[in-house]
């Protein structure tokens, strides 16, 4: 039964009810919340009291823990632990003793006390019985040498113990830790301390609330036994397992918990826990919820009492309300139920003068003037009813979801529909609406109720027999109903009025589009153009979605497309049209073209000449077509083809229209062909000269016309050649004069002088110069020319610069090389001479060496013949051709070495400093002729310091990475040691920079240079597979960089190998051509035992192995001989003996060898040679 529809005393009844029970409900809610108050109270208390308990704990164990640190401490604990170590064995005993004596009597809860050594035995206890026990693998152990450490153990007899270990440290040497002592102390203390021995204020519920007789602390360990004695169990200690909710808290997840529940006893308990984590113990403080919770019946049996009189106070007061007032305004009530059914004029008894008596009159008085009311509006619905049924608009009422709940008849007249009709379909008239125009009528009809915002909107309706109408549907209010909100509206039929608007807006599009393409034909005069403009006109103007243009091609009879505009550009891809009678032909454009008149589709979909390109056009949204032909001569040409989003849109209005813009189009077409045709000769000429003036611009060399004569001036130029002479422009270049860019007035007459005589001048080299100043080199071709009595000439201009530098290098080269060559034919001389005197000077040593007066010359004359190879190998340096003999050497020492012949070298006015890297500096190299480049620097430096000055040399490290290649233009990537060689001398100018490392190039005076020293430390830098630098300025001196490339460190500790001169007894045949080097060979091997055959040429060292070829073990050949070179010697010998050993030797540089064949040999010997490497390598091809 609803509330709204019960009778008064019903309502009364309610009352009463909901009066009681807001008290019944007050008196539960009371008594819960008192409940629940009383428990967070006792569950609050407990928690104070298990935080004080655990704050006592932890004093406890911090005493327990600070008494082991101080016997840890202990000085005699300390010492006897050293003599335990140092093998005294009666210092256990005595350790044990002591600590029994002296420190177990301190703490009654100590049961004993342990030392342990670092190996984990305990080396002495209190207890006898442990000592000597391995306790490595107990956790206290490993954990207490570390630092302090606190455990709870079981000893496996119902009792336990709390073990507390802490490293004990040496006192005199940084605190090492000697071992560890343990304490050992009963639980006893613990049980001692929750009971309130050491604090009698706990033990109670703080306040007035008095000690509770059922609360008792206790401690349970990790295994969920109590470790404390029980108030209520006896031997609970290690034997009472808890599993109640706090302890389960505590030890699962380090949650302290206070709440009731059942206890270990299988008591209702209030309890509350601390977590000990470090022992993964719980502390818990429980007390009895019976004794707890006591004064909460007291406050039930008052709360009850106070509402059984409370109820009896309320059913009498409702007695009173029934007879005084629901009874009356029954009666009342019931003369409204007969007004309501149509009984106007219902009267009620007016009783009494008080409120409901008042209220009596009022309702006779209301119950009359509502029957004369009705009355009239009886006859306004009459007339209004007419008065809607006339009008030619409907009028409606829909609800919020849409539903129509009424309808004008004359809705039949529009929609086809009856009212009846729409009432019954509640979607009847959304389903109705356009789906183009759904979504906007939904929006806007929301948008009315939620937002209060007019609905006025134009859309399309669908009627019963299919066709669409164009309709204007307004409503201004909504007004709320049952629950409900309503609206009233009208809507009229608005379809012709619309299709007129249509009508009218179609034409202005397609007469702008008609006008914009004239303006464009009278604007673009190119065909191809004005197709593209006619096509994005179409579109952009006349909403067309596509336009495109196709002419004929008159080869094929296809129709190709010129030009297009709009979406879906890519749909001309699928069209393959002819005007033939294929079926691609047939299509709207193929067709106007052929026949000559225009094509209309207005359904795409349905339309069969479309059914090739159907698919494709549907999915580019084309609802019609037109296809207008474009005329050329009277004929058909091409055709113009728009398309529509909408079918039907092509009627024979706009096709008249259509038909003139393509009339247009194809005169501007036929127009602007003629005007193409038309061009003149002269036109086709400017063209061309335009074209070689392009030409011209576009070359890489200069093209001139000039003025004659010595102040010519340049009349036309190319681009090329005002960039050669970094002109800014063309016309800055003419305002010049053409003698200013010549370096060297005097060419520029014998010029114009060849010009005059010959009249052209072909590949005129000339140095010339920028606006800029910068000198280049160029070759100029110029023919004298007379035209309307004005002199003039025409040329080239080509840079040759690059060329000259090429050809100035190889000009170097070859100087070079002829230097070298000749450099090489003095070697080898030389070396030839040099092996006769180093030979006999070393025979000389060994035969006469006890003569001191024969030492001393001897002595001299190897040391001038060491000279003389020395000079020999500074000229092959020179050319780059001297046998190296590199071997690991750190740079650093080799400056070092030299820097105390240099003090000599350089004089006394001159100060020589030495910076030195840090690290070693390790590099290949042949040490005497890295010297020789710093002697010869160390010489040009001094010279160049006449009055003193001072010389700094230096090494250092460096990366050479590409960038820096690329930038200078020499070196190689890599690590390399740098020698860094600078002086305060005169300096150099940029002109002898250049020249300064070419051969015979010297700036000292006649006598004093001969032009090779810095050549000589070029060759020398490159054979070492390094570069050289150099920078200098005039008055600045000089600064020397050489870099030089890392060898490996470890090769500068390799031991030199040593070598005992042997001699032998096998049998060699010498060939050399040089007499005296054949005989001081042959003397020293046969000091040494060995057998000798000579020959003096190569057929006579062929003749003779022949001759001895079975006893003879070993060839020693020059490699240049008359008669035949060493190397054929050796080809032809060993056809006939394969296995035979063979040394080569020559005097002559190493590209000599090379060119033999022998570049890689490892038995070959460079002249000169001392008897000891000589005899070595014999006797090492023998052995081998």
């Amino acid at each position: 039964m609803k509330f709204s529809g019960s009778s008064l005393l019903t309502k009364a009844l309610l009352a009463l009810i909901l009066i009681i029970l807001p008290i019944l409900i007050t008196f539960v809610f009371s008594y819960n919340k008192n409940k629940e108050h009383l428990k967070k109270s006792v569950l609050d208390d407990l928690t104070v009291i298990a935080e004080a308990y655990e704050g006592q704990v932890y004093q406890y164990l911090e005493m327990s823990k600070r008494r082991a640190q101080d016997f840890s401490t202990d000085g005699h604990i300390r010492a006897e632990m050293k003599r335990f170590a140092s093998g005294d064995k009666g210092a256990s005993r005595r350790l044990g003793e002591y600590m029994d004596r002296e420190k177990l009597v301190l703490d009654p809860s100590l049961a004993r006390i342990a030392v342990v050594s670092l190996d984990g035995r305990i080396v002495a206890s209190t207890d006898q019985n442990y000592a000597g026990t391995d306790v490595s693998t107990e956790p206290f152990f490993m954990a207490g040498t570390k630092g302090p450490f606190i455990t709870e153990h079981d000893l496996g007899d119902a009792s336990g113990i709390i073990i507390i270990a802490v490293p004990i440290l040496e006192r005199d040497k940084g605190g090492r830790t000697i071992g560890a002592l343990v304490n050992f102390v009963r639980l006893s203390g613990l049980t001692a301390l929750l009971k309130g021995e050491f604090n009698r204020d706990l033990g109670g519920i703080p306040g007035s609330k008095g000690k509770r007789e059922t609360m008792e602390v206790y401690i349970v360990n990790r295994d969920r036994l109590m470790i404390t004695a029980s108030a209520f169990v006896k031997d609970s200690i290690l034997n009472t397992k808890v599993n109640t909710l706090p302890v389960d808290e505590c030890l699962r997840g380090a949650k302290e918990v206070a709440a009731f529940y059942g206890n270990y006893r299988g008591v209702e308990v209030a309890g509350a826990s601390m977590c000990l984590p470090m022992l993964q113990w719980a502390l818990v403080a429980e007390a009895d919820s019976a004794e707890v919770l006591a004064p909460i019946d007291e406050m039930f049996r008052d709360a009850l009492v106070g509402g059984l009189i409370s109820a009896a106070l309320i059913g009498a007061f409702f007695v009173f309300l029934y007879r005084v007032v629901i009874r009356r305004l029954v009666t009342i009530v019931s003369a409204t139920s007969r007004i309501a059914e149509g009984g106007y004029g219902a009267l009620v008894p007016v009783e009494t003068r008080d409120e409901i008596g008042v209220l009596s009159e009022s309702f006779n008085r209301m119950s009359l003037e509502i029957k004369t009311r009705a009355d009239l509006l009886r006859e306004s619905e009459e007339k209004h009813r007419t008065l809607i049924s006339n009008i030619p608009d409907v009028v409606w009422t829909a609800a919020e979801d849409g539903q129509v709940v009424f309808a004008s008849a004359n809705v039949m007249g529009i929609m086809g529909y009856t009212p009846e009709e729409i009432y019954a379909d509640p979607r009847i008239w959304f389903s109705s609406v356009h789906p183009d125009d759904i979504e906007m009528v939904r929006r806007a009809y929301s948008d009315f109720f939620s937002m209060n915002k007019v609905f006025d909107e134009v859309y399309r309706m669908r009627t019963k027999d299919g066709r669409w109408i164009w309709v204007n549907d307004r409503a201004t209010a909504a007004y709320e109903r049952d629950g409900v909100k309503y609206t009233d509206g009208v809507f009229s039929d608005i379809t012709e009025k619309k299709l007129a608007e249509e009508r009218i807006e179609r034409l202005n599009r397609l007469y702008a589009v008609l006008s914009r393409i004239n303006e464009a034909i009278v604007r673009v005069r190119d065909t191809e153009k004005l197709c593209e403009e006619a096509c994005r006109i179409a579109v952009e103007e006349g909403g067309f979605l596509f336009a495109w243009i196709g002419v004929v091609d008159d080869g094929t009879k296809s129709v190709k497309p010129v030009a297009s505009s709009g979406a879906c550009a890519e749909y001309l891809s699928t069209m393959d049209i002819s005007v033939s009678e294929e079926p691609a032909g047939r299509c709207p454009a193929g067709t106007a073209v052929s026949e000559g008149r225009p094509v209309v589709c207005n359904d795409i979909g349905n339309d069969p000449d479309m059914a090739q390109w159907k698919e494709r056009a549907l999915e580019c949204r084309f609802g019609s077509l037109a296809a207008i032909p474009l005329w050329r001569g009277g004929k058909p040409m091409g055709a113009m083809s728009l398309y529509s989003g909408v079918q039907g849109s092509f009627n024979e209005e706009d096709v008249a229209l259509l038909e003139a813009l393509a009339a247009d189009i194809s005169y501007a077409m036929e127009s602007i062909e003629s005007e193409r045709k038309a061009k003149t000769a002269d036109e086709a000429r400017r063209e061309l000269k335009l074209k070689y003036e392009d030409l011209a611009n576009n070359l890489t060399v200069g093209i001139f016309r000039t003025t004659w004569g010595d102040d010519a001036r340049f009349i036309e130029v190319n681009r090329a050649l005002a960039e050669m002479f970094e002109a800014s422009s063309r016309e800055e270049l003419q305002e010049m004069t053409v003698s200013s860019f010549y370096c060297d007035p005097a060419g520029r007459e014998e010029f114009l002088k060849k010009l005059d005589r010959d009249g052209f001048v072909r590949g005129e080299e000339a140095e010339l110069k920028t606006r800029k100043g910068r000198r280049f080199w160029a070759s100029v071709t110029a023919v004298r020319k007379a035209q309307d009595n004005e002199v003039f000439l025409d040329g080239i201009v080509e840079d040759i610069t690059e060329r000259k530098n090429i050809e100035d290098q190889f000009r170097q080269a070859q100087k070079m090389e002829a230097v070298g060559q000749l450099a090489g034919g003095i070697a080898h001389d030389f070396n030839n001479i040099l092996t006769a005197l180093i030979g006999y000077g070393n025979l000389l040593l060994m035969k006469k060496g006890d003569d001191d007066l024969v030492r001393s010359y001897s002595d001299h004359i190897l040391t001038l013949s060491e000279k003389a190879a020395s000079l020999t190998q500074g000229l092959l340096a020179f050319s780059r051709k001297q046998v190296l003999n590199p071997q690991p050497t750190d740079i650093n020492e080799l400056v070092r070495r030299v820097e105390k012949i240099f003090k000599r070298l350089i004089g006394e006015d001159i100060e020589l400093t030495a910076s030195l890297c840090a690290e070693p500096l390790v590099v290949k190299a042949d040490s005497t002729q890295i010297e020789h480049v710093l002697m010869n620097l160390a010489t040009n430096a001094r010279d160049a310091m006449p009055g003193g000055g001072r010389i700094a040399i230096s090494t250092e490290a460096a990366v050479i990475g590409r960038d820096f290649v690329d930038a200078h233009g020499y070196g190689s990537p890599g690590r390399h040691a740098v020698i860094v060689f600078s002086d305060t001398g005169e300096g150099m100018s940029e002109e002898i920079l250049k020249k300064v490392f070419e051969p015979f190039f010297t700036t000292k005076g006649v006598g004093k240079g001969t032009g090779l020293g810095l050549s000589m430390v070029y060759g020398i830098v490159k054979q070492h597979n390094g570069f050289i630098d150099v920078a200098s300025n005039p008055g600045a001196g000089t600064t020397f960089r050489i870099y030089l490339p890392l060898a490996e460190e470890a090769l500068l500790h390799a031991e030199p190998e040593k070598f005992l001169v042997r001699g032998g007894s096998e049998t060699v045949l010498l060939a050399e051509d040089e007499e005296d080097v054949r005989n001081i060979a042959k003397t020293i091997l046969q000091e040494f035992g060995y057998r000798v055959i000579a020959a003096v040429d190569g057929e006579d060292a062929y003749s003779k192995f022949m001759e001895h070829k079975d006893s003879i073990d070993l060839l020693i050949l020059d490699i240049v001989m008359p008669r035949k070179a060493g190397n054929e010697v050796y080809e032809m010998i060993k056809s006939v003996k394969p296995d035979m050993k063979v040394i080569f030797t020559s005097g002559y540089p190493s590209d000599l060898v090379r060119s033999k064949g022998l570049a890689g040999s490892r038995d070959f010997i460079s002249k000169p040679v001392s008897p000891s490497e000589f005899l070595k390598k014999v006797r090492e091809v023998i052995d081998r």
